[in-house]
């Protein structure tokens, strides 16, 4: 049951906006190279990392699963944007501008995660 994850349109907007997470955080205070900008590109790099890993599964349920925690990590990513936006590390546009772009990859994964689901309950 191997999808080619690279065809998703939601795992093309999941590396964008890795992407552009690796760019940002080019910006971030030196003393948060550990901290907040090592968590910030690792969790969005997980979102990618698991929704390939799930498409190389045998089965859905097992690809939910791997979905399921890509979601996980937007969360954590949106969390952190959150934090750097207190700190002052983005301003209130990029931070509403990563929002939404995560917002719409969470929507796209979650449609999907419905699809694939429907398919293995009704057989």
């Amino acid at each position: 049951m191997t999808t080619d994850f690279k065809k998703l349109q939601f795992y093309q907007l999941a590396e964008d906006f890795t992407i552009e997470i690796y760019e940002l955080t080019k910006r971030f205070p030196k003393e948060e190279k550990y901290a907040l900008i090592s968590q910030l590109q690792r969790a969005s790099t997980s979102v990618c990392l698991n929704l390939a890993e799930g498409c190389g599964r045998d089965s859905e349920k097992e690809m939910v699963h791997f979905f399921f925690t890509s979601m996980g990590s937007l969360k954590e990513v949106s969390s952190i944007l959150s934090i750097s936006l207190r700190l002052s590390y983005i301003s209130r546009s990029q931070f509403e501008d990563l929002n939404t772009k995560l917002e719409t990859i969470s929507r796209m994964i979650g449609g999907y995660i419905k699809k694939v689901r429907a398919g293995f309950e009704n057989a």
